[in-house]
């Protein structure tokens, strides 16, 4: 699965631009799966300088979008 983010006036549809946003730190661009012990729910860190470079910051409301293969997190 790949997941992809996107500003709130990106397009999620050109998805070469938006991955390639995500080269910057390409060595840190992956992440695994976790499980918080105390709720038994699955998470995923995103890395602070991709927040920082989308301008997103705590409380910022984002649309989750299944499409296909791909997990595409989008501001509202």
């Amino acid at each position: 699965m790949r997941i992809f983010f996107a500003k709130k006036s990106d397009s999620i549809y050109n998805s070469k631009i938006v991955a390639n946003d995500m080269e910057k730190n390409s060595a840190k661009n992956f992440s695994t799966v976790e499980i918080d012990p105390a709720t038994s729910e699955y998470y995923v860190t995103i890395p602070e300088w991709m927040i920082n470079d989308l301008e997103w910051y705590e409380g910022t409301e984002i649309e989750w979008i299944i499409d296909s293969d791909q997990l595409v997190l989008k501001e509202v």
